[in-house]
């Protein structure tokens, strides 16, 4: 029997992502990499963010848990979004993520938009 702590290791092992953060008109566009197996990359701490992706692996094994990418608000085609512009990032997220394909635009837009963005840099370990 493979225990919840093992393919905890094992899913999170699986994420390798390219980040490109483009912060507004006449910034430079940052680039991070994150990869755990073993965890390396330009994020502020690779094994920090390691360590928060296979968190997410343990709420997935819990009966109301669930890990998806981007990370924050679900069912954001039935949800009601406060429409507050959170400021012109950009953030462009490709690779594998817990082993699933990752390509994902993340903005701050609106109140849901601008919760995945946040959580996402905040799981990531980025600024």
């Amino acid at each position: 029997m493979i225990d919840r702590f093992t393919v905890r290791a094992q899913n999170a092992a699986d994420t390798q992502l390219e980040i490109e953060i483009r912060r507004g008109p006449g910034r430079a566009v940052e680039h991070y990499a994150l990869r755990c197996n073993p965890p390396t990359g330009t994020v502020g701490d690779p094994a920090a963010a390691c360590n928060r992706i296979s968190d997410l692996v343990v709420k997935a094994t819990q009966p109301s848990g669930g890990a998806s990418f981007p990370v924050g608000p679900e069912d954001q085609g039935t949800m009601v979004c406060t429409q507050v512009y959170g400021g012109p990032e950009i953030a462009f997220v490709r690779g594998r993520f817990l082993g699933a394909p990752v390509d994902a635009r993340l903005t701050r837009e609106n109140g849901c938009t601008m919760s995945n963005y946040d959580a996402t840099m905040k799981l990531l370990g980025i600024p």
